[in-house]
């Protein structure tokens, strides 16, 4: 009951917070602007940009693969991509679910296979739920690393344009909005847990609770080491340069989409692609309103345009994206719960005949 209670108000401070967001990011809008330039705008350009999307979520697919082969090389195309899909609508439902989402996914695809395998295959059969887990966290700690990487290149070369507004337009309202008891209370919880996980690991034999805990933080942790096991590693880089290309093209063509942002050039849009996935580590459903509010920043900071063409913008690549990702997501579940049945009728047919 405390945990589902504790959800609950998780739940609606997330939501409490992309309100707060969508409202400043909308206030000041003139919504005749705002309608105009979505009709002006190239649907084309927005479709090309959703079919782009698609094909990054069937690339990051193959490239999990790549991190879930050391612990379970018989995880098919099929279960990654649909384990990725399901996870991107599980985000909307609530902030980080997808990881634990499409982790159960993967894990109940493998011990299927498990179950169907001799049992001197069952060894390589060992895609365990926190294993699993660890592997979707290092993807996903994977993607942020690139952001930063490249982020970090472009202010580099693009400094007086855009460092002033990470400092002014991200920096600054993030430390006034927390302030720095919030990341002194986050030290503190940092420490209550180190403290937590060492009484758990020197306890573990005295209580059973403790070493049920230890047991899934090994597996979690052997999940994170799977980095160290990748046999093609120089295809994981470019599975990865190949999905980030894909996201960079969405931006592009979202860009070239818009008349008043069609003069934007690479840099620019690679920029704003790059700001724009910020949005995903804050605790919102989807990004919704973070990314709508970093948007609209950019585009009044940096580009001097107006308050309705940011939010247009932010609307075309935020909704189209979450069009993709709420059809792509509905299709895998339904594919992922029809399959199991399907497969149980088949067997009970075969040995019949």
């Amino acid at each position: 009951m405390f945990d589902r209670a504790k959800n609950i108000l998780k739940y609606i401070l997330s939501v409490g917070l992309a309100a707060v967001l969508l409202y400043f990011s909308f206030r000041g809008v003139s919504w005749g602007d705002f309608y105009a330039g979505l009709l002006s705008c190239n649907w084309v350009y927005v479709f090309l940009s959703m079919v782009c999307g698609l094909f990054a979520f069937a690339i990051r697919a193959e490239r999990w693969r790549q991190i879930l082969r050391p612990i379970d090389d018989s995880i098919s195309f099929r279960a990654a991509f649909n384990a990725i899909n399901i996870g991107n609508i599980s985000n909307f439902i609530f902030p980080f679910l997808g990881e634990v989402t499409r982790s159960a996914v993967i894990a109940r695809n493998s011990s299927e296979l498990a179950g169907a395998s001799r049992k001197e295959d069952k060894a390589r059969h060992q895609a365990s739920f926190d294993r699993v887990l660890g592997t979707a966290i290092l993807e996903r700690g994977w993607d942020v690393l690139t952001v930063m990487i490249v982020l970090a290149i472009l202010l580099v070369f693009k400094w007086q344009m855009f460092g002033d507004f990470m400092v002014t337009g991200i920096w600054n309202p993030l430390k006034s909005a927390l302030g720095y008891k919030v990341f002194l209370l986050l030290a503190l919880l940092g420490a209550a847990s180190v403290g937590g996980l060492w009484f758990i690991y020197h306890t573990r034999e005295k209580y059973r609770m403790c070493a049920k805990i230890v047991a899934k933080v090994k597996g979690f942790v052997q999940g994170l080491a799977t980095c160290l096991k990748i046999k093609r590693k120089g295809l994981f880089m470019f599975y990865t340069l190949l999905i980030w290309a894909m996201y960079w093209l969405e931006s592009v063509l979202v860009t070239a989409a818009m008349p008043e942002t069609a003069q934007l050039d690479l840099a620019d849009a690679l920029f704003i692609m790059l700001i724009g996935s910020f949005a995903s580590v804050l605790p919102l459903p989807g990004g919704m309103g973070g990314y709508h509010f970093i948007i609209r920043s950019a585009m009044t900071l940096i580009y001097g345009l107006g308050a309705s063409v940011g939010i247009a913008y932010a609307i075309l690549a935020h909704e189209s994206q979450a069009l993709v990702m709420a059809i792509s997501g509905a299709a895998s579940y339904i594919h992922e719960a029809i399959r199991k049945p399907l497969k149980a009728f088949d067997e009970t047919s075969q040995r019949e005949a």
